[in-house]
């Protein structure tokens, strides 16, 4: 029973519009190093970032605390 799918034929999904996005393998690459560039710049300003760029070998030390507040600091900015 926690399997079972329910299907609701009243409320179907509609396309809204269908367009091409280019070169999309391209773009993605784009998106990629964006969040890439975005990280390194705030590396010294995020905790969990300076360990993970500038010591590499402390990468087991970043704290669950130290993640966290990664997150809320991209939700943010949403780079």
């Amino acid at each position: 029973r926690d399997k079972e799918q329910t299907i609701v034929h009243d409320d179907l999904d509609e396309v809204i519009r269908a367009e091409w996005a280019g070169e999309t393998e391209e773009n993605a690459r784009a998106l990629v190093q964006e969040f890439a560039d975005y990280l390194r710049e705030q590396a010294d300003q995020i905790d969990a970032l300076t360990i993970y760029f500038k010591t590499p070998a402390r990468r087991s030390e970043v704290t669950y605390s130290q993640i966290k507040s990664l997150l809320e600091t991209l939700k943010q900015d949403r780079p």
